[in-house]
């Protein structure tokens, strides 16, 4: 997902609304793969009778793959149909409701995904189940007038929600995949129980407005993050203090005479600041073109979606700032975006189309590089079609297709060597960029390119 300010922005297609055809079905059928394993309690006896889940796992996020499997009496399985990629798996005990991930573990940041080609039956995933003390974190929050935030409660602006969550940390090697929320009680206090060891984010949310359906949908109006470590013992007697939320507003303009409808635009909005990622931000476009991004915590990057991919983001600036590539503070107002229609368009097709790959397509101007994207893969592939990239500002690019698995390793590799996701995004591309191939985009140009599979090892 990336952040597009000017045409030397880094591109990426997650933002861009990549348009991916599928293959004709005969050709998707002979892409299938196969995983099979099997499934032991601590002592090493076989499991019969578990629900199999497949988890593709793409850009960090994993996405549950309609398995329909399960292990026979002697704790086997095979998870069949699936497309090339990397995956989690999964064995559930839906009488116990205790699970376990490969290679052993009851939650994803012990999970270890496995990487499956085109056509192939990867065996050996066994999962074991391993008998582990789970801890229950506990602790009380406040609001920022000092009073109890409470899943329901009133103040002299009116009717309060709280919720605290619970998230996986995120750091290399988890996946974010389970979140658990609770309401605090009357004073403040909130607990969850068995938990797994590892690291985690305790969030606490405070919005306006009385419980309902739409009480989701408000803005956060105060928020607190705390990181914790859970071991083997309990964590309790964590203090929370929620703190004001802020907002950003602008309006967008555009290019030229013609214009889009307000209603085909998005509004793009997340935070640098990975912690702060499960304070969600809300974001408005009015029809005279003016926008406001609520429950702002810190900083936050935005661009603009068009639906019709025939816009692009040209600037974005505020009164005295015009560095387009720096995150917004919360709280700042007069930010202008303009949207031009001069974009290009790119197809890229891959020489090795069976092997599961990803397309990265990013500014040769290195200073752009730590604000790109908090993701920069497209997405894998094993298709034969060409990758379509719509609206393109006009410039100067990098272009390069690697394996699935090349990339993932390289990725692990220097984020585990540095907490700054920024940099972690820097030095991926500093390092696949001398492999890559150099294109020039003029305005309005429409380009089809064919590139090779090239390897990172």
């Amino acid at each position: 997902m990336a952040h597009l300010r000017r045409r030397q922005i880094l591109i990426v297609a997650a933002l861009l609304g990549v348009a991916v055809v599928s293959p004709s079905f005969p050709r998707a059928q002979a892409l299938r793969a196969t995983i099979r394993g099997t499934v032991a309690d601590e002592k090493g006896q076989p499991l019969p009778g578990l629900r199999m889940e497949a988890y593709r796992v793409a850009n960090r996020r994993m996405s549950a793959v309609r398995a329909d499997s399960s292990t026979d009496d002697r704790g086997r399985y095979a998870i069949n149909g699936l497309l090339p990629g990397d995956y989690v798996v999964e064995a559930l005990n839906d009488m116990s409701q205790r699970s376990a991930f490969h290679p052993s573990g009851p939650a994803p940041n012990n999970a270890v995904p496995v990487t499956i080609e085109a056509g192939e039956e990867l065996g050996g995933i066994d999962i074991r189940f391993a008998a582990r003390r789970l801890a229950h974190v506990s602790g009380r929050v406040t609001t920022a007038n000092g009073r109890p935030l409470a899943a329901t409660s009133e103040d002299a602006s009116g009717p309060v929600q709280g919720v605290v969550r619970l998230d996986y940390a995120p750091r290399p090697g988890v996946l974010p995949f389970t979140t658990w929320r609770v309401q605090p009680a009357a004073d403040g206090t909130f607990q969850f129980e068995n938990i797994e060891p590892g690291e985690y984010l305790v969030t606490a949310i405070a919005r306006a407005g009385s419980a309902g359906p739409d009480a989701a949908r408000q803005p956060p109006r105060e928020f607190d993050v705390r990181a914790i470590t859970v071991r083997a013992d309990d964590v309790s007697s964590l203090t929370l203090t929620t703190r004001p939320t802020g907002s950003i507003t602008g309006r967008i303009v555009f290019e030229g005479s013609a214009r889009p409808a307000y209603s085909d635009l998005t509004l793009k909005v997340w935070q640098p600041d990975r912690r702060l990622a499960n304070v969600p931000m809300y974001s408005r476009i009015h029809d005279d073109g003016t926008f406001e991004v609520d429950g702002v915590t810190d900083r936050a990057l935005i661009t603009v979606w068009s639906a019709a991919h025939r816009w692009s983001v040209k600037s974005v600036a505020t009164p005295g700032r015009h560095d387009p590539a720096q995150p917004l503070n919360r709280d700042t107002t007069g930010v202008e975006i303009v949207l031009t229609p001069s974009t290009a368009q790119l197809r890229v097709s891959v020489r090795q189309p069976s092997t599961p790959s990803e397309i990265y397509l990013f500014t040769t101007e290195e200073r752009w590089w730590p604000y790109g994207s908090p993701q920069p893969a497209v997405r894998h592939t094993g298709a034969t079609i060409p990758y379509a990239f719509d609206a393109l500002p006009a410039g100067d690019y990098h272009l390069i297709a690697v394996s699935a698995g090349d990339s993932r390793r390289l990725r692990e590799r220097l984020e585990g060597a540095s907490e700054d996701r920024e940099a972690a995004t820097a030095a991926f591309l500093k390092q696949i960029a001398p492999r890559a191939r150099r294109i020039t985009l003029r305005q309005g140009q429409r380009l089809t390119v064919d590139v090779p599979l090239t390897s990172l090892r």
